[in-house]
């Protein structure tokens, strides 16, 4: 990872966080309730991805016959 990159994620991570603070003031909820409701949507999501990532290289997986295709 090259340095410029590292800087832009740096300054989207505090851009970020200006975010969740002016979110958390605006709903007067605690910050760190935004950061986790984010933390569980990007797993969900994160695993949806993976699965559908396996599901693509394994089609013919006997999973899905276990299951008749429901996943």
């Amino acid at each position: 990872m090259t340095r410029k990159t590292k800087q832009e994620i740096q300054d989207n991570l505090l851009d970020l966080e200006q975010v969740i603070y002016k979110c958390a003031q605006f709903k007067d909820v605690d910050p760190s309730e935004i950061r986790d409701e984010i933390k569980r949507i990007n797993d969900f999501l994160w695993n949806r991805r993976t699965f559908q990532a396996w599901r693509d290289n394994f089609p013919d997986s006997e999973v899905f016959d276990e299951y008749d295709n429901d996943i």
